[in-house]
């Protein structure tokens, strides 16, 4: 792993539970250290919602804050970041809920927000919900990336790379 971040072109941090799937990897030995040694591109694509007893309330900027913490200089926030901000129409699934949209307080030129949410046919929702564990909620994962349209925005962001950041 330490290799390909070695010599990667662009590093995309991906969505997922910040504190329990990203940081974790960011914690094993040499990750850390080989990304601020990288020249890639790093890339962060913010959840597009909160998870209930992980990030409540948390905007875009918190969740970078804790990357950085975590990455320091490699941080996405000192290359680049594509926070994926929740489209207007995703508030009509929050009040059922204990989740709700990350807010992007994001700006200037590292910020690069694209419409990149999927929208599952009511049927499909049911699907998207997680166990929990005792005196926690059911998580219903309502508002999710769409794969191929963020394939398309992070393949967008290739050619200015150019090999390196």
């Amino acid at each position: 792993m330490l290799e390909a971040i070695a010599a990667a072109d662009l590093l995309v941090i991906c969505p997922g539970s910040l504190f329990t799937g990203i940081v974790p990897v960011l914690l094993h030995a040499g990750v850390a250290s080989a990304c601020a040694e990288s020249r890639a591109r790093c890339v962060y694509v913010c959840n597009l919602m909160t998870q209930p007893g992980q990030t409540d309330g948390f905007t875009a900027a918190q969740h970078v804050a804790v990357l950085e913490r975590y990455l320091g200089a490699a941080g996405p926030m000192s290359s680049s970041s594509t926070p994926a901000p929740y489209p207007p129409r995703c508030s009509i699934f929050t009040p059922a809920t204990a989740l709700s949209p990350v807010v992007n307080d994001l700006a200037g030129d590292a910020v690069w927000a694209a419409d990149v949410a999927a929208w599952p046919a009511a049927e499909a929702l049911q699907a998207y919900a997680r166990p929990a564990g005792k005196g926690m909620h059911v998580g219903l994962h309502l508002i999710r990336h769409d794969p191929h349209k963020l394939a398309a925005q992070l393949e967008a962001l290739l050619p200015a790379c150019g090999g390196r950041r």
